[in-house]
């Protein structure tokens, strides 16, 4: 019988809500920069559509995770005719999400049981920073021997 030495997890939609921890980022960056130039959920819808779009090339190789990072608010702002620097819009949002975390109710508890038994290691194509910022906020990077994210080792 094989028996599993390694379990590898995501973070996001795995250990952390990310759609939970998403719109209080987006919250943050309408407030700051779109709320009198729209309503929120329209600055949302347009955002998602972007950013989806962005990721796909970003997973095909097309663009890099900076050029994803800056071009999904220059686009949103260019829907929206804001005069807004990108990287200022991008900072603040990725603050928020390294910040306002909502871990799953089971993940800290599933980790306590599973590194007993296990090594457990993270592998993601999140922004390094950010993934980072998660991992310490909500306490889950102790219970990992690796964190492997896409950014930092190309």
């Amino acid at each position: 019988m094989k028996s599993y030495q390694l379990l590898l997890f995501d973070i996001d939609n795995t250990l952390i809500d990310y759609e939970k921890t998403e719109i209080k980022a987006l919250k943050a960056v309408y407030r700051s920069f779109f709320c009198t130039f729209c309503a929120f959920d329209q600055m949302v819808k347009e955002f998602n559509s972007i950013n989806s779009h962005l990721w796909q090339k970003y997973r095909q190789g097309l663009i890099d995770i900076q050029e994803l990072r800056l071009r999904r608010f220059n686009e949103l702002t260019l829907r929206f005719n804001i005069k807004v620097t990108p990287n200022i819009i991008a900072s603040t949002y990725e603050k928020v999400l390294g910040e306002k975390v909502y871990p799953y109710q089971d993940s800290k508890p599933f980790l306590s049981w599973a590194v007993k038994t296990y090594k457990l290691a993270v592998v993601s194509d999140g922004i390094a920073a950010v993934q980072r910022k998660k991992l310490k906020k909500t306490g889950f990077e102790n219970f990992f021997s690796a964190i492997i994210l896409s950014e930092e080792i190309g």
